[in-house]
């Protein structure tokens, strides 16, 4: 399986340099193979230059390349007539690349292209910011410092009108949280600030969203306490959403945290799942949740589990009790809020 698909890359090059007519593309690599694409290596697929930052294993995919443009309700969603599909969703972190045709510009203004890319069907487009375009070559290409999730890839305007100007963005210890602080110069039509964190700079989950100020021309100050961190590297990043839903990834930058507890209590304030976090877990025999008047409303009876669902609780301040097995215990106040 894999001398067929280098050999078919190949030949999908070849085609490309010889100037053969196109037909329908396709890279297709079955469940039970694996497409290894070492560190800064280039892939070359029907146009589409691919280089990891890292070695990246494909597996279950087919990618395919569409002549029919992109053409979202949103403003600024209007592609070229060069889409490239994945069947399966993939993480990539890298250079991302577009070879096109003179006759695929769909009327967009050549030297402002830039890579866009999403996630899935009901998501909009992202463009690169970092977009460079060699117009002598019909090349069109974007570095991405952190992994993007790859379902379609194209081309797109990069018309400039990206919500925010970032001024500086930074991030430092508080003892067991971390505290991101963040400055725009600049906003138009902002929406919010996604909070994105990571373990390895590779794979992100969003914590929480902060509000914009939508409209400024007048520096703005941010700030955000991530409660929940782990002890040791910590990864942070801002995604920038407009009204529109276009968005805009910042820089990453990491703090190293030291002083977490052995016992974490998150996230508190909580509405719906709390959990709780004990480097000796299994010396505990007890949990149990009281109310402000000291009755219980939760007990496990015996067999502790890490997660309470809290969301059927009236909201207000409660008590933690963890029981151990050497019969000492400890307690936690905790916050449960809408």
């Amino acid at each position: 399986m894999m001398k067929i698909l280098i050999h078919f890359l190949i030949y999908v090059v070849l085609s490309i340099a010889l100037g053969i007519p196109e037909t329908t593309a396709q890279l297709a690599i079955q469940s039970s193979a694996q497409f290894r694409m070492q560190s800064n290596a280039v892939v070359s697929f029907d146009g589409l230059v691919l280089t990891p930052s890292s070695s990246t294993t494909l597996s279950n995919v087919n990618i395919t390349k569409s002549s029919v443009p992109i053409s979202l309700p949103q403003p600024g969603q209007q592609s070229i007539a060069r889409v490239y599909n994945f069947s399966n969703t993939i993480a990539f972190t890298g250079l991302i690349g577009i070879l096109y045709q003179q006759n695929e510009l769909n009327g967009l203004t050549e030297n402002i292209l830039t890579i866009a890319t999403r996630n899935g069907s009901d998501a909009v487009f992202s463009k690169a910011a970092n977009g460079i375009v060699n117009t002598s070559d019909n090349y069109v290409r974007a570095t991405y410092a952190s992994s993007v999730n790859l379902w379609q890839v194209t081309a797109m305007a990069n018309d400039g009108t990206l919500p925010v100007q970032l001024a500086s963005f930074e991030v430092f210890p508080e003892g067991s949280t971390a505290l991101l602080r963040w400055t725009t110069a600049m906003e138009s039509n902002s929406s919010h600030f996604e909070i994105l964190h990571s373990l390895n700079a590779k794979k992100w989950s969003t914590v929480d969203k902060v509000p914009s100020k939508r409209e400024s021309t007048t520096f703005q100050e941010y700030h955000f306490i991530h409660h929940d961190p782990v002890k040791d590297l910590n990864y942070y990043q801002l995604r920038m959403v407009d009204l529109s839903g276009e968005s805009e990834l910042g820089p990453v930058k990491s703090v190293l945290l030291t002083e977490i507890p052995e016992t974490r209590i998150y996230p508190n304030p909580v509405s719906d799942v709390l959990t709780i976090q004990d480097a000796n877990w299994n010396q505990v025999k007890e949990v149990i949740l009281l109310n402000h008047q000291g009755t219980p409303v939760y007990r496990s009876n015996g067999n502790p589990k890490s997660t309470i669902d809290v969301s059927h609780f009236t909201p207000g301040s409660y008590s933690l009790r963890l029981v151990n097995a050497n019969g000492s215990d400890a307690v936690y106040k905790v916050i449960l809020g809408k």
